[in-house]
């Protein structure tokens, strides 16, 4: 409409001026005039949308996977090597301990990812080809399936980014529940145990929601801080004058009087309760209330489904995992409060993450929260070379 245009017109002689290639526009030329374009760094320029239906695709791929899972599953079962393979495979993660690995390494991933979009830490196009696999285990699934700039206007992206992790959760407990029914039927089993497989099934539900929560909520809590995250642009370099854009989008001025600007606060603040907010509270009540049965050693039903949380830790630390996301969160987007305007560009941010990550360094080695040894040594070493990410590139921007 008239507004989205002269917002363009706006943007194109204010921040970005002469240089711009043909349909290239913004402060930065990093903004595509077209609606049916996104700008790609690997193209250098602007490249037509993807067509909707890789989400179809890509659906029908998970479907279609997840059905030759359970059916490879299902015939297994019943075969004696499958058993003696998979006892084999429970005492070779007991004696090597892949989970806390696996938690250690991707909470290090999910951190690093953020250098750039989070602390403007610019690196070199020759290494950054070699970091892209960070990008995946961030698990942030609408970046990486689909460009935000072709999903649509700012508050669809965050509906999309806030709504798709329940979606996932819900779609994957549909899943174990139609699995266990059709075991429970073709197994043949007496009404009288129909109980039990109640019970089992809301017990992988919730180890299956505690796992998707704990996977997604860095980067989902990144993706909603997006509508608080500012730049600003020089657009007079005779009197100095300046003007904050969203960086996300950049048709979204960053000022109490815009109506788009104004219209993304209720989608922030809600999606900002909903996950960085409540998901943590739940996970600590969860802790809170088998923090008995931990710490005594007893394996009930409610401590076995939340076992992803704890049972890396010794039993006095069981709480250690929510400590670790609290970092996490801080690090990959609650530090976008500091300087919501310009702070992409400015060193306070890098500054108060190399003290966080400091301090959490020097409580991970007084604690000691891990049962093994190679785990403790392992995080100590992540967290060591996440502290000298961040003083290295207060160094660079500088």
């Amino acid at each position: 409409g008239a507004t989205e245009t002269s917002r363009r017109r706006l943007a194109a002689s204010g921040g970005a001026g002469p240089g711009c290639d043909l349909g290239h526009t913004g402060p930065l030329c990093e903004w595509c005039v077209s609606d049916e374009q996104y700008f790609s760094r690997a193209e250098r320029g602007c490249v037509d949308c993807p067509t909707t239906g890789r989400f179809g695709i890509l659906a029908g791929v998970v479907v279609v996977l997840a059905g030759t899972g359970l059916v490879l599953y299902r015939v297994l079962a019943r075969a004696e090597a499958w058993g003696r393979l998979r006892a084999r495979l429970v005492i070779g993660e007991s004696q090597v301990g892949f989970q806390p690995k696996f938690k250690i390494l991707v909470s290090f991933y999910q951190v690093a990812a953020t250098l750039g979009p989070v602390y403007g830490v610019r690196l070199h196009e020759d290494f950054t080809r070699w970091t892209d696999f960070i990008d995946a285990i961030s698990f942030d699934l609408l970046g990486l399936t689909y460009p935000d700039a072709c999903i649509g206007s700012m508050a669809e992206r965050l509906l999309l980014a806030g709504l798709w992790p329940i979606a996932s959760i819900m779609l994957g407990g549909a899943a174990i529940a139609c699995y266990a029914l059709a075991e429970w039927l073709l197994s043949g089993r007496a009404d009288s145990l129909r109980r039990e497989f109640v019970r089992a099934t809301l017990r992988h539900l919730l180890y299956w929601a505690i796992l998707v929560a704990y996977l997604v909520l860095p980067s989902v809590s990144r993706s909603i801080f997006k509508a608080k995250q500012c730049e600003s642009f020089d657009i007079n370099a005779f009197t100095g004058e300046r003007r904050s854009y969203l960086v996300a989008d950049l048709e979204v001025l960053c000022r109490s009087d815009d109506e788009m600007y104004r219209g993304l606060d209720a989608y922030f603040w809600a999606f900002f309760v909903l996950w960085p907010v409540l998901v943590p509270l739940v996970l600590l009540c969860l802790l809170l209330w088998i923090r008995r049965d931990v710490r005594a050693l007893r394996v009930t039903r409610l401590s076995r489904a939340c076992r992803f949380l704890w049972r890396d830790y010794n039993a006095s630390c069981h709480y250690w995992e929510l400590a670790d996301l609290y970092r996490k969160l801080f690090l990959a987007s609650l530090v976008l409060f500091i300087q919501t305007d310009d702070g992409s560009s400015k060193l306070l941010r890098l500054i108060v993450a190399s003290v966080v990550s400091a301090l959490f360094l020097t409580a991970l080695a007084l604690v000691k929260p891990f049962k093994r040894f190679d785990d403790f040594y392992l995080a100590c070493t992540a967290n060591l070379l996440l502290t000298c990410c961040f003083v290295l590139g207060t160094v660079v921007q500088i």
